[in-house]
């Protein structure tokens, strides 16, 4: 495997870890569910804009599972 693809799996580890710390403070700190992806969603897109907010909803619901 190439490092550019070690490095992909890598930055998408720490988005991962990035987008459920969010989502889970916000929680803590009595944001409902909802405001609380949504916020997920516009931080995870703020790295990846050229995933689709469809895509991006569907893979970060997966993560929160």
């Amino acid at each position: 495997m190439s490092s550019k693809y070690e490095a992909f799996g890598i930055a998408e580890l720490v988005c991962e870890e990035v987008v459920k710390r969010v989502f889970r403070e916000l929680q803590e700190n009595g944001v409902a569910e909802e405001s609380a992806f949504e916020s997920a969603t516009t931080v995870y897109r703020l790295h990846h804009p050229e995933v689709s907010e469809r895509e991006a909803r569907f893979r970060i619901a997966e993560w929160l599972g």
